[in-house]
């Protein structure tokens, strides 16, 4: 039964487990039986401590797995449940964690600026390799941390990789697959840029896995060491790192696509959201924090 969830979404869940077994030990509830009123104080106590919405919200996904029911309604979608979550959000609604997403292009400029592929340092070509994965797959950095070399097939003109590794959001037996082309702009080709980031780390590689450490001993790299590359690049690339983290680049890559008359379909299929998910359109799609072209021109003086 532990293993029906992924670990990190124990992981994620277990803060909220212990406050719950904590409130349970100091007001003699049941841990695994409790009444819908003391679900409902939980959580108002919870409210009144300051938490926001989406924590709270955490809490109820973790408590509902291991409860079930209450009062013959699973515990989650209790409709008193519902009526204080609905409360708790027109007081304290949940917000975007970011008002508007980077444009791609302040990074894309500046790979332009590099060297090609082949004269850049292990270190730039790794960090311009990963971040133009993030972009161009719109993927997790947890997915790009899995990805083999095995498993990229390169064609004539395209590249196919086949993530067989169980993702924390993928279904049982469900296989992503993604397609690349190459792109007209040698530097910003991800096709050739993975093809070169292989060929010169192709003597150090002791593992695998496709991305490894930039020094000895060369370790496969873990999914915190990627979103550390992608905050670093976008710090090369003058964007704000006090606002925008490494997951950043999968709001701003959907954002722009978007932007650009991308299918929401072709979006979500991208990104790994099923054709039902509101998750695009409530915490993703953002406008552009683009240059202000309008105003420039209005304060011309010639």
């Amino acid at each position: 039964m532990k293993a029906s969830c992924h670990e990190k979404t124990w992981k994620q869940y277990n803060p909220s487990l212990l406050k719950w077994k904590l409130f349970c030990d100091s007001n003699n509830v049941t841990y695994l039986k409790p009444s819908i009123e003391n679900i409902l104080q939980f959580r108002t106590d919870q409210y009144n401590a300051g938490m926001s919405y989406s924590s709270i919200n955490t809490t109820r996904s973790a408590i509902a797995l291991l409860i079930g029911s209450v009062d013959g309604h699973p515990v989650g979608s209790h409709p008193l449940v519902c009526r204080l979550f609905k409360g708790i959000g027109r007081l304290r609604p949940p917000t975007p964690k970011y008002e508007y997403a980077w444009d791609p292009s302040t990074l894309l400029s500046m790979f332009q600026s590099w060297k090609d592929n082949e004269e850049l340092s292990i270190k730039l070509l790794t960090l311009k390799t990963v971040s133009l994965l993030a972009l161009c797959s719109a993927q997790r950095a947890q997915t790009l941390s899995v990805i083999n070399v095995h498993e990229c097939h390169f064609g004539k003109t395209d590249l196919q990789i086949v993530v067989t590794e169980r993702l924390k959001t993928s279904k049982p037996g469900e296989i992503l697959r993604m397609k690349f082309d190459q792109f007209r702009i040698r530097k910003l080709c991800l096709v050739r840029c993975i093809k070169v980031y292989i060929e010169r780390t192709k003597a150090n590689r002791n593992t695998s896995k496709l991305f490894i450490s930039v020094k000895s001993p060369y370790n496969p790299v873990s999914s915190q060491t990627i979103s550390h590359w992608l905050k670093n690049t976008l710090s090369l690339a003058n964007v704000d790192t006090s606002m925008y983290k490494g997951h950043s680049f999968r709001h701003s890559s959907t954002s722009k696509a978007s932007s650009l008359g991308v299918s929401i379909d072709n979006i979500y299929k991208s990104a790994g959201w099923s054709s039902k998910s509101k998750v695009f359109a409530r915490f993703y799609k953002r406008p552009l924090l683009t240059e202000n072209n309008f105003m420039k021109n209005v304060l011309r003086l010639t």
